[in-house]
C-alpha cells in the first residue's frame, strides 16, 4: 500500500469519526450530564468478566512503552503491508498494577511486572515473540502544581522469539514532563486530550538484523538515544470524565544509534496513527484503524508501511 493511499485512508477514517461524533453530540451531551450527576454517587461494582479482571489490578494494552496514562489498546488486526501483503497480527501486553514502595506527596515509585505477546503470520517474515518484563515508574514533584514534575519510565525485558529460536533482551530509561497546562495535563484541544514528550536511552541485545528477507547478522547489540511524542485526542469531548467514545492517537519515535553493531542504520523512525471507537461506556472494547510507517523494534527494525483494521481491548489504568 502506498504512503498516499494509506494516509488518505486514515484521513477518511478520521473524517468519518468526526461526522459520527457530531451526529452523536446531542446524545453525548446528555450522557456527559448523566455521568456528571452519577459521579457524586458511589460507583456500582462491575460484575462482568472484564470488570472483575480490572478490579484485580490487571492492565491490558498494546505494549508498555510510556507512562501508565497512555491508552493504546491491545489489538487483533487484519493487516495490509508493503512488506508481506495481507496477514493477521496480535499485539497484547498484560501488566499487574504492582506495588508502591514509595508513596509520598512529592514523589512516588511504582513497580510492576508485565508480559507481552506479538504474533504475525506474514509470509517469509513471521514473528512470534513472548516477553517478560519489569517496569518502574518514578514521579518526582518539581513545581507548585500537583501534576508538576518529572516522570522516569524504566523497563527491562527478556523476549523469546519462537520463529527464530532466539532469546533477546532489552532495557530502556525514558523521562518526560508533567505540568499544568502542558504535558500530561487535561488539555481542551479539539475536545479533550493530552500529550507526553519523551527523551531517553534504549538498549537491545541479541537482536537479529535484517534487510528485506535477508539476515545481515543473526544477533547484534544496539544502543539508541530515543525521542518520542505521544498524543491522544477525544474529539468533541469537553469534559475529562465525559464518554470519550471516539479516540485519536498518534505517536512518533526516533531512535539515533549511539552504540552497537555498525551494520545497523544511523537512525530509525516510526510513525503510528490510530482512530478508534469504543463499543462500551467503560471504554474497554473498540474497533479501529491504524496506520504505521517505519521501523518497529517488535519487527526487528525491519521497515514496513502498513494499514490495519482491528478489534481492540483495554483494561485498567484509564485516566
Amino acid at each position: 500500500m502506498s504512503r498516499a493511499r494509506a494516509s488518505s485512508t486514515f484521513l477518511v477514517v478520521v473524517a468519518l469519526t468526526i461526522v459520527c461524533a457530531q451526529v452523536a453530540k446531542a446524545g453525548g451531551n446528555a450522557e456527559q450530564d448523566q455521568q456528571a450527576a452519577a459521579s457524586s454517587a458511589a460507583t456500582p461494582p462491575d460484575h462482568s468478566v472484564l470488570g472483575r479482571l480490572e478490579a484485580t489490578g490487571v492492565v491490558v494494552r498494546q505494549s508498555f512503552v510510556g507512562v501508565n496514562a497512555e491508552n493504546l489498546p491491545a489489538t487483533v488486526s487484519y493487516v495490509d503491508s508493503t512488506l508481506s501483503g495481507h496477514s493477521y497480527l496480535v499485539d497484547l501486553a498484560v501488566k499487574l498494577n504492582g506495588f508502591q514502595p514509595v508513596s509520598r506527596p512529592d514523589q512516588t515509585l511504582l513497580v510492576s511486572p508485565s508480559v507481552e505477546w506479538h504474533r504475525s503470520d506474514r509470509k517469509g517474515n513471521g514473528i512470534n515473540k513472548l516477553s517478560a518484563a519489569g517496569n518502574v515508574e518514578y514521579f518526582v514533584k518539581t513545581g507548585a502544581g500537583i501534576r508538576d514534575g518529572l516522570i522516569f519510565q524504566g523497563q527491562a525485558s527478556v523476549t523469546r522469539e519462537v520463529v527464530g529460536n532466539q532469546t533477546e533482551e532489552m532495557a530502556s530509561l525514558l523521562t518526560t514532563l508533567s505540568h499544568k497546562g502542558g504535558p500530561g495535563d487535561h488539555l481542551q484541544y479539539l475536545g479533550y486530550g493530552f500529550y507526553y514528550p519523551y527523551l531517553g536511552f534504549e538498549y537491545f541485545a541479541n537482536l537479529p538484523l535484517t534487510q528485506g528477507t535477508t539476515t545481515l547478522a543473526p544477533a547484534v547489540d544496539l544502543a539508541f538515544a530515543t525521542g518520542r511524542l505521544y498524543l491522544e485526542i477525544h474529539p468533541f469531548n469537553s469534559k475529562p470524565k465525559g464518554p470519550r467514545r471516539f479516540q485519536l492517537i498518534g505517536t512518533y519515535t526516533y531512535r539515533k544509534r549511539v552504540g552497537g553493531d555498525r551494520d545497523a542504520a544511523q537512525g530509525y523512525g516510526l510513525l503510528e496513527l490510530s482512530a478508534l471507537y469504543y463499543l462500551d461506556a467503560a471504554r474497554r472494547v473498540a474497533i479501529g484503524y491504524t496506520y504505521e510507517d517505519g521501523h518497529n523494534p517488535t519487527n526487528n527494525f525491519l521497515f514496513d508501511r502498513r494499514s490495519s483494521i482491528a478489534l481492540k481491548l483495554k483494561l485498567g489504568g484509564d485516566t
